[in-house]
Formats: structure tokens, sequence, C-alpha cells
């Protein structure tokens, strides 16, 4: 880009989210204020590096409850890399010829 372009207008609100951004990318961000009488003569601006995401890290080794019949299974978040955790699967198995911890 160029040429800057209007990226929203209208907007009530101090904040604005831009979303759908690719990763390695510098965006320069400018805002004026507008009022019924005009626009501010001039703007602020502001820069930043759009992060590439990446999957999370591996949660730490899991701690394990056994209470009768229930175990509960308890593990902390994970390093996010730049995009939420949404969720985990947990897998279950009784042989444990091929058990290995922390498993790629």
């Amino acid at each position: 880009m160029t040429t800057w372009v209007d990226l929203a207008s209208g907007l009530v609100g101090t904040t604005y989210t831009h979303s759908g951004l690719t990763g390695g990318t510098n965006l320069y961000y400018r805002i004026r204020a507008n009022n019924k009488y005009g626009s501010a003569t001039s703007y602020s601006a502001a820069s930043a590096m759009v992060t590439t995401s990446q999957p999370p890290d591996t949660p730490a080794k899991p701690i394990v409850d056994q209470d009768g019949t229930f175990i509960t299974i308890v593990w902390s978040l994970p390093f996010e890399n730049h995009a939420s955790v949404i969720g985990y699967k947990v897998y279950i198995n009784d042989d444990d010829s091929n058990y290995v911890e922390n498993a790629a």
C-alpha cells in the first residue's frame, strides 16, 4: 500500500480492532478526530509489527489425582504463541509400552 486507505470511519469509541492480518507485516496507522464542525487539522500516528502466530507450546506435565473411581487431570495453560488456545485433546491408553512423556 503506497497511499493511505480509509480503514474505519464513523467510529464513536476510542478502540478499533484490525483483524485478519498476515504475520510478518509492518502496518502504520493514523487517527484523526471529527465532530460536527469538521476534522482535526492533524493526525496521531502509530505503527505495529504483525507477529506470525504458531500452534501453542506443549502444556506442562499434568497433575493426576485419583479418588475412588474418579481420576482428575489438571494442567497449566501453555504459551499460546500469539493465538488463544481454543481447546485441548485428552488421550487415553492402557498399554504403557508406547508411553512417552511430552511426546511430539
